[in-house]
């Protein structure tokens, strides 16, 4: 006979939880084996305690059958942040559910003067185009030269494009060629009929394109409609200033500005001119509940 409980394996319930997170839950993955596998086995606990209640003989002494089933409070805790979350969404199902991973180097694309596939394919135009793309895959070959090549996959936020990467790319890139990482992409554009043709010239991590932006930055402006994620906000900039010290080089202000809906107002709150601004405090403001904007300037 096969238990009740071991219906629900450990992978599909670690999978279904990661799904479930992009559609709304809570829950930290940074510690995997502590968070996300704790709270699975807290579901099956409280299942496989049922069951025992109800194939063993014993009479409960909390109500018997007429027992109310036992409630299982799982912890509040912050969210995670934007990009670890489309991590496990990508890890889980195979693409990206909530966002896309470069919608947050907007300000670094458009200072690149970076185009979306769709927008280049559509135009047909020929010659040097620069994109930006999430690696997804390369299918590596050998040419009859004994030269290798690979066609790569990239996504962006309009869809999934393909280019050619030569020996000479695949040598000096083979680390930031890794699934999941995103780069500017520096291509030549063909066409042959109406099937594009992209090879590889040149690319660039994403991240060090947007250090260099956030190093140049002055200042970061949020926007807010309520009061709701001023804690979280004061708890993220404070971990800042600890990580930093106080007597590091001053480098930019945050100003924060909120939006009063009930009578369409807005009033500037100006939070001071000593803050490290850094993608990494970018990217944890712009993950907080109810941060309805974040620009850099």
């Amino acid at each position: 006979m096969i238990s009740p409980t071991g219906l629900i394996r450990k992978a599909s319930t670690s999978a279904s939880l990661k799904i479930s997170c992009a559609t709304g839950l809570s829950i930290d993955w940074t510690q995997p084996s502590t968070r996300s596998s704790g709270y699975g086995n807290r579901c099956r606990g409280g299942r496989r305690g049922c069951c025992n209640d109800r194939n063993s003989n014993q009479i409960s002494l909390f109500g018997g059958e007429d027992a109310k089933p036992q409630e299982i409070r799982l912890p509040d805790i912050d969210d995670w942040q934007s990009m670890d979350r489309l991590r496990e969404e990508f890890d889980a199902v195979g693409f990206f559910l909530s966002a896309h991973p470069l919608d947050a180097y907007e300000r670094v694309l458009v200072k690149k003067r970076v185009r979306s596939c769709s927008e280049v394919l559509a135009a047909k135009e020929i010659g040097a185009v620069r994109l930006a793309g999430t690696f997804l895959s390369k299918k590596e070959m050998t040419s009859k030269s004994g030269k290798r090549f690979a066609f790569i996959s990239f996504s962006d936020a309009s869809g999934v494009f393909e280019a050619t990467a030569f020996s000479e790319i695949l040598a000096q890139q083979s680390e930031l060629l890794i699934p999941g990482n995103s780069m500017i992409v520096d291509c030549a554009l063909y066409f042959e009929g109406d099937s594009a043709r992209m090879t590889i010239q040149r690319l660039e991590s994403i991240e060090v394109a947007a250090a260099a932006a956030a190093n140049a930055a002055k200042e970061m402006h949020l926007y807010v409609d309520s009061i709701d994620p001023l804690t979280s906000l004061r708890a993220v900039l404070s971990r800042d200033r600890d990580a930093n010290g106080e007597g590091r080089r001053k480098k930019g202000k945050v100003i924060v500005t909120a939006k009063l809906r009930d009578i369409d107002e807005e009033v500037i709150i100006n939070l001071g001119d000593d803050y490290g601004l850094s993608h990494e405090l970018s990217l944890a403001v712009r993950s907080l509940p109810g941060i309805l904007d974040v620009k850099e300037l």
